[in-house]
């Protein structure tokens, strides 16, 4: 048993380690790096703040935030509940979970690229129909994005715990009533 830990110890001391070098050390410098224009300065900082729409950017991208987080949790729960509905078919319940666990396995760089790649000015679908189908790059688009990658995660992660939890404590006060209702009766 101890061995185990010891393994475990060490593997995660190895990740930790590659994490910090790969992706903790170059973000330092370059944060570091970002105050630095002939001595400490925050300029950098400043001109961007200050700059012409970044407010409006800002404010943008708090928009399609929360209506892709909101869009993304009510579709969620749909096929969460679908999954968890007892009426439901098997194999429809099968599908629901295969399709919303599916994106889980693409990293989140593959939806912007397959975005692009289909739907863009130069895509496949708007070579194939001689014209581009909707401009990806508004506000419906990326909603429709960050619906996909957030969506994996609602619905696997929150809704189904949640609805795990609501069916064993269902279970629990069905089999509460029967065992009152038998030592009532008996």
């Amino acid at each position: 048993m101890k061995r185990h830990n010891r393994e475990l110890h060490v593997i995660f001391g190895v990740i930790a380690l590659l994490f910090l070098i790969f992706l903790a050390v170059p973000v330092l410098k370059l944060f570091g790096k970002s105050f630095l224009d002939n001595g400490i300065t925050t300029g950098f900082y400043t001109s961007v703040l200050h700059s012409k729409g970044f407010g409006r950017t800002l404010g943008n991208s708090f928009r399609v935030s929360a209506a892709a987080a909101v869009l993304a949790t009510t579709i969620a729960f749909v096929i969460a509940y679908a999954i968890h509905y007892p009426r439901i078919a098997r194999p429809l319940k099968q599908a629901l979970q295969a399709i919303a666990t599916l994106p889980m396995y693409l990293p989140t760089i593959t939806y912007g690229f397959a975005i692009i790649y289909s739907f863009g000015k130069q895509g496949l679908l708007t070579r194939v129909f001689g014209r581009q189908l909707f401009n990806i790059y508004g506000f419906c688009s990326f909603c429709l994005i960050h619906i996909l990658i957030s969506l994996w995660f609602f619905t696997v992660c929150k809704c189904d715990h949640c609805f795990k939890q609501i069916s064993i404590d269902h279970d629990v006060k069905i089999r509460m009533l029967k065992l009152t209702q038998a030592s009532c009766n008996g």
